[in-house]
């Protein structure tokens, strides 16, 4: 089973085709939205499309790897999925299949990473620049899916 962590604060324009994205996956999977203080409808958006949704209460913000570490001690999955809220992913029941597959078959695999788009009609001229200079920039090793 795959477990997909989604670390959010104040994302409720992006998080639903997010949401709505991971739940086309016809594999075994959960999804866990850990929101950090959101100001916004993002618990809510969280709500209506997650199996889980873990909110920090406390009066302190926390980084968005301990939010994502949160997430990881309520996952039941034996793998974990980040995302962010703002990515999405072309096909999910092509890509998580294969990904499912490379760690079966490969005990040494810990982590893999893939090239994410943001969420069409919501990107900034920050992503598309980082999104250009990630295209561009050395790989220090590749792996087709």
């Amino acid at each position: 089973m795959i477990s997909f962590i989604i670390p959010v604060r104040n994302e409720e324009k992006a998080l639903p085709r997010t949401l709505a994205n991971i739940r086309e996956y016809r594999g075994s999977h959960e999804v866990i939205v850990a929101d950090d203080q959101s100001s916004d409808g993002t618990v809510a958006a969280a709500k209506t499309n997650s199996d889980l949704v873990i909110e920090n209460t406390s009066h302190v913000r926390i980084t968005i790897g301990a939010n994502r570490n949160l997430a990881t001690l309520k996952a039941k999955g034996e793998l974990f999925v980040f995302a962010d809220a703002d990515s999405y992913v072309m096909d999910p029941n092509d890509f998580f299949p294969k990904v499912e597959a490379m760690f079966r078959d490969d005990p040494r695999l810990g982590a893999l990473t893939f090239f994410n788009r943001f969420t069409p009609g919501m990107e900034t001229w920050r992503d598309r620049f980082f999104l250009a200079y990630f295209l561009q920039a050395p790989k220090t090793f590749s792996t087709a899916l």
